[in-house]
């Protein structure tokens, strides 16, 4: 695969495609009628899990203190240096190059990791992870294979019955009673 078709690849579902088939709770039961698809010979490459009600969480893990930022700085520093050392033994036969390398990484490293603690003033002194994990998963596929990706889910149990589509292509006789799903 070159970059062109790489490209296109990760773009080809950029957005959802075709029409929303079910919503599950949980990316269990979502890749769950996935994989019961792709048992019953369905072509899958029609088929997106799709992440909706998106919430942004923010873990908060501890305190940052000066002593955190700069060892964390320093040991950042130290294996960057490391590396510098190495290339510079490769370089040079010098045995102390990667000590001097460490020593300096880890100096310059405390450094640039004592500046923005610092200037941030304590507005934002503790350290946090983030995820942004989405509320429910629709499955949807493609208007071609639609009804097929249905009849499956329906038969395996993942979907509950739905009654038949209404040809409204022509107009339904006079007192026909027409049964929709919206009623």
């Amino acid at each position: 695969m070159n970059q062109t078709q790489a490209i296109q690849s990760a773009g080809r579902f950029a957005t959802p495609v075709g029409e929303e088939v079910t919503v599950f709770t949980d990316y269990a039961a979502a890749q769950k009628a996935v994989d019961t698809l792709s048992d019953s010979g369905f072509p899958v490459q029609s088929v997106q899990i799709v992440g909706r009600d998106l919430r942004l969480i923010e873990n908060v893990t501890g305190r940052l203190t000066a002593g955190k930022a700069i060892g964390g700085g320093a040991l950042s520093g130290a294996w960057l240096g490391v590396m510098v050392g190495l290339l510079w033994l490769i370089m040079t036969a010098s045995a102390g190059a990667i000590l001097w390398g460490a020593a300096l990484g880890a100096l310059w490293g405390a450094i640039l990791g004592a500046i923005p603690y610092f200037m941030s003033r304590g507005t934002r002194d503790f350290t946090s992870t983030t995820s942004v994990v989405p509320g429910t998963f629709a499955l949807h596929c493609r208007t071609e294979t639609l009804f097929e990706c249905r009849r499956v889910l329906t038969e395996h149990g993942l979907l509950a019955a739905q009654s038949a589509p209404v040809d409204l292509s022509t107009p339904p006789l006079y007192g026909e009673r027409i049964v929709t799903d919206e009623a």
